[in-house]
């Protein structure tokens, strides 16, 4: 079977960031962060569609339909950069220890 090209797949990421950011901005409720918390996270910190799927709008490790109540503390813009920050530094460690253990 062929690989896909390089190119198809940064197409295909980048229409996934773009779609993720769009729903984001376009959610009214958001528990853990406000829209430029989630921005911030999604721009600097390389891991913000991923934890927006984890954790919007009620984290995937919870059963049930009750309601949760708010968080102990929401993420704003400036909390949201601030977090983005070391964030994005870890996520960049993890992608390139995990690309020196794959090659």
């Amino acid at each position: 079977m062929d690989e896909p090209s390089p190119g198809l797949l940064r197409l295909g990421r980048w229409l996934l960031w773009s779609v993720m950011l769009a729903v984001m901005a376009g959610t009214g409720a958001h528990r853990y962060a406000g829209r430029w918390g989630w921005f911030w996270l999604y721009t600097v910190g390389l891991s913000g569609v991923l934890l927006h799927l984890l954790l919007e709008p009620r984290p995937l490790w919870t059963r049930g339909g009750g309601d949760l109540g708010p968080p102990a503390r929401r993420l704003n813009g400036t909390t949201g950069l601030l977090a983005a920050i070391p964030l994005g530094l870890i996520t960049l460690g993890a992608l390139f220890g995990l690309r020196a253990v794959v090659s």
